[in-house]
């Protein structure tokens, strides 16, 4: 096997494995709130293991529905609603 087929059949597994580690279900109401919904920004901290911690901004009812679409998206993650 030369050496840009091992390194295709490489990315082809990596691939498949992040796409198994990291699938969410999206949508409005489960990883986004609806369009027709007032909405605010919270920013949000989510840390996964392994990697550095990301700060994102969700448009979200309240804190709390900003805090479960981001456990939707990052199931395996800790989150947390920053102030």
């Amino acid at each position: 096997m030369g050496n840009a087929a091992w390194r295709e059949d490489r990315y082809k597994e990596n691939a498949a494995q992040a796409a198994q580690e990291f699938s969410y279900n999206e949508g409005p109401g489960i990883t986004r709130a609806d369009p027709k919904a007032r909405t605010k920004p919270f920013r949000v901290r989510i840390r996964l293991d392994g990697y550095r911690s990301m700060t994102l901004c969700f448009d979200a009812e309240n804190k709390t529905k900003a805090l479960q679409y981001a456990q939707n998206r990052w199931p395996k993650a800790k989150c947390e609603v920053l102030l």
